[in-house]
């Protein structure tokens, strides 16, 4: 695993803390199994991901793999929220990820302000 995650419980929502770089989509599923199983342990599914120290080196296709992986899964069917702090050095890479989720109706948005990003993810 080229990345590292924390997860921490706050008051409605599961913080994520994500370092490292991910390369595949295999990373993205990884990643998104350890979320699964977090949300399930605690019963809620919206998630505020600290990811401004993550290398999101993938590219397109790689994107496109991991959302419909993910779309297949019935990933946007339990219900979750995701807002994701970005890394601003990889700004391309994190908005082709949002727009893809997104086409496939993942609740998935990018913020900078981590304020902001709560009150989305909270409502």
């Amino acid at each position: 695993m080229a990345f590292k995650m924390s997860t921490e419980i706050r008051d409605g929502y599961i913080l994520c803390v994500t370092t490292g770089e991910i390369r595949t989509a295999d990373d993205i599923l990884e990643k998104v199994e350890v979320l699964r199983r977090v949300g399930k342990r605690e019963g809620f599914f919206r998630f505020l991901m600290e990811e401004r120290r993550l290398r999101l080196l993938i590219d397109a296709h790689e994107i496109s793999i991991a959302a419909n992986l993910l779309e297949r899964e019935g990933i946007q069917t339990i219900g979750g929220r995701m807002a994701t702090l970005y890394n601003p050095d990889y700004p391309d890479a994190f908005r082709l990820q949002e727009t893809m989720y997104m086409n496939r109706s993942l609740s998935y948005r990018l913020f900078r302000e981590e304020a902001e990003a709560l009150v989305w993810l909270m409502r």
